[in-house]
């Protein structure tokens, strides 16, 4: 329908609802924030290039001896999230439970370079789910091609 067509049919009061593309619909100055339960792996097919991201992703979480997950912040772009890499402490009888999580480094999903781990960034809007450093591997595995995808 042209512009002209809808302006004509809104302004005599018709109901136009069936015409729009709500799926689409932005408000401006509004930031769409990613679901709240977003995973890389759930998030992967909006990545501008998912093998190169969680290339880049899982190699800064490197340093933390696999004892590290990731959460993505959900005010940043969906091509390009931002993350935060979280070390695992776990309980004293027998290891296998995670006590707590701590916040470790957060980094510009678009550049993976560090950001200031200050009350800013910890305030920012995180995922609710994470993936363990394991979970990311298998994921680049399986994005090159190497594992077969679970």
């Amino acid at each position: 329908m042209k512009a002209a067509e809808f302006d004509r049919r809104f302004n005599a009061g018709e109901d136009i609802s069936n015409e729009m593309d709500w799926k689409e619909a932005r408000r401006p100055n509004v930031k769409r924030l990613l679901p709240r339960d977003s995973t890389v792996r759930s998030m992967k097919t909006e990545f501008k290039d998912a093998k190169e991201y969680v290339r880049s992703l899982f190699g800064n979480m490197g340093g933390c001896f696999k004892d590290c997950q990731v959460r993505l912040a959900l005010d940043s772009s969906p091509r390009f999230p931002d993350y935060q890499v979280e070390i695992l402490f776990y309980d004293d009888e027998g290891g296998e439970e995670i006590v707590h999580a701590q916040s470790l480094a957060v980094f510009s999903g678009r550049t993976h370079k560090g950001q200031l781990v200050d009350h800013i960034n910890i305030a920012r809007p995180w995922s609710s789910d994470a993936m363990t450093y394991l979970e990311v591997q298998t994921l680049l595995g399986e994005l090159r091609g190497l594992l077969p995808p679970t």
